[in-house]
C-alpha cells in the first residue's frame, strides 16, 4: 500500500510492520472508559436463580487490573422492583392503621390487628417453598393484596367484640361471644376465597406462558397468606386483644341507656340499630282500655370489675332490699333476684330492676349482666 510523503511515494510496509488479527468492528465507552455488554436470554421463569449462578461464575474470574464487572438488565430491574415494593409495603401497612385509629378510636388496638400481616407473609412463602415458584413481581403483588385482605377478618371479629362489651359483657365472655359468632363467617370467606383461586394457581390461568407467569405466583401467595392468617388470627388475636385491654379504662354500670337497651333486646344488636328499624310509637285513642300490669320476677347478674375485690357492702345493702342473692361456685358473680315487679311488659319490668339495682350498686367497679324478667300466673287489672 503506498503512502503519498514529502520524500515521494513509500510503502506502508517501510513504515509499519502488518500483520492480519481479529478485532472488534466498534469500540464503545462508558463514562469515558471502554465497556463490553455480554447479553443473555433467561429461559425459565426462575430469574433470582439464573442470577446467582451467573454471579457464582462471576465471583471465580480473574480480571485484569482495573477492570471490573457489573451486572444490568433483568438483575437491575428486579432489585429496583424490590426497593419500590418495600415502600409501598410500608405505606398500605401505614394507611390501614391509620384508617383502623380512626374506626376503633384507639391506638394500641390497631397493632393488635396488624399482627396478621406477618402471618400472612409467612403462609406466602411457605406456599411459595412447597410449589417451588420463585419470589417474582406478581408474588410481591400477591403479598401486598395480602396486607388489606388479612385484616379484614381481624377487623370484623374485634368489631363485634366491643360491641359485646359495650353491652355490659366482660372480657371473657366478649371473646368468647364473639369468636363463636365470627367463626364460621370468617372461615367460609376465606375457603371460599383460596377455592376461588385454585385453579388460577395451578394451571396459571391460560394465556400462553405469560399469563401463567403472571397468575399462578400471585394466586399462590394469596392462598398460602390467607390460610395462615386466617387460622393463627382466630387464635392470637383475641389472646393478644385481652393483654392489651389492660391498657384501656375499665367498662362500668354507670351509662344507664345502654343498660336500658340491653334489658330491651337481649339479642346485642348494634348500636343505633333499634332506634332505626323500630318505627315511631302510635299514640294510644283516648278511650283505650288501659294496660294490663302484671308481676314479674327480675334477675340479672352481678360480677366486680377485673382488678378490684369487691365491696362487700355492696351486697349487704342489696340483700336489705329485699333482693335474693345466690353465689356461683367458683366464681364472683353473684345472682340477684330481685323483688315482686308490677309492669305491663317485660322490657318494663327488667328496666324498672335495672334502675333500682344502680342506685344500690356504685357507679364503678361492678358489671351487671342483662336482666332476664320471668312473669308471675298472677294478673292485676287495674280500673
Amino acid at each position: 500500500m503506498p503512502i503519498p510523503t514529502l520524500a515521494g511515494v513509500v510503502p506502508l510496509s517501510s513504515l509499519a510492520t502488518i500483520q492480519l488479527v481479529n478485532g472488534p468492528q466498534a469500540v464503545s465507552r462508558l463514562n469515558g472508559d471502554r465497556d463490553a455488554t455480554i447479553t443473555g436470554t433467561i429461559t425459565g421463569n426462575n430469574t433470582q436463580a439464573v442470577q446467582s449462578d451467573v454471579s457464582k461464575a462471576l465471583n471465580g474470574v480473574a480480571l485484569p487490573s482495573g477492570v471490573k464487572i457489573s451486572t444490568g438488565g433483568v438483575f437491575q430491574q428486579l432489585s429496583t422492583v424490590l426497593n419500590q415494593f418495600a415502600l409501598a409495603l410500608l405505606a398500605a401497612i401505614a394507611l390501614v392503621y391509620l384508617i383502623m385509629v380512626a374506626t376503633f378510636r384507639s391506638v394500641i388496638k390497631p397493632l393488635v390487628l396488624l399482627v396478621s400481616i406477618p402471618f400472612a407473609a409467612t403462609g406466602a412463602i411457605i406456599a411459595l417453598v412447597i410449589t417451588n415458584t420463585s419470589l417474582s413481581l406478581p408474588a410481591l403483588i400477591g403479598v401486598l393484596m395480602l396486607t388489606g385482605i388479612v385484616v379484614t377478618n381481624a377487623i370484623v371479629l374485634l368489631d363485634l367484640v366491643e360491641q359485646y362489651r359495650d353491652r355490659g359483657l366482660g372480657l371473657q365472655d366478649a371473646l368468647v361471644e364473639g369468636g363463636r359468632h365470627r367463626l364460621r363467617p370468617t372461615l367460609m370467606t376465606a375457603f371460599a376465597t383460596m377455592l376461588a383461586l385454585l385453579p388460577l394457581a395451578v394451571t396459571g390461568g391460560g394465556g400462553g406462558v405469560g399469563g401463567a407467569f403472571i397468575s399462578g405466583p400471585l394466586a399462590i401467595v394469596v392462598i398460602g397468606g390467607l390460610f395462615t392468617s386466617t387460622l393463627l388470627t382466630l387464635v392470637l388475636v383475641p389472646v393478644l386483644y385481652s393483654l392489651t385491654s389492660r391498657f384501656t379504662g375499665p367498662r362500668t354500670t354507670q351509662d344507664l341507656d345502654l343498660l336500658l337497651d340491653a334489658a330491651e333486646d337481649r339479642r346485642f344488636k348494634p348500636l343505633g340499630q333499634r332506634a332505626m328499624s323500630e318505627p315511631a310509637p302510635v299514640p294510644l285513642p283516648a278511650l283505650a282500655p288501659e294496660p294490663v300490669v302484671r308481676e314479674f320476677t327480675v334477675a340479672m347478674k352481678i360480677e366486680p370489675e377485673d382488678g378490684t375485690p369487691g365491696d362487700p357492702s355492696v351486697l349487704e345493702r342489696l340483700r336489705a332490699a329485699g333482693y335474693r342473692l345466690t353465689f356461683a361456685e367458683g366464681s364472683r358473680r353473684v345472682l340477684v333476684e330481685a323483688p315482686t315487679v308490677a309492669a305491663a311488659t317485660e322490657a318494663d319490668a327488667a328496666a324498672q330492676a335495672v334502675r333500682s339495682v344502680i342506685k344500690l350498686v356504685p357507679a364503678k367497679g361492678y358489671r351487671l349482666s342483662d336482666p332476664v324478667a320471668t312473669e308471675k300466673k298472677v294478673e292485676l287489672v287495674l280500673g
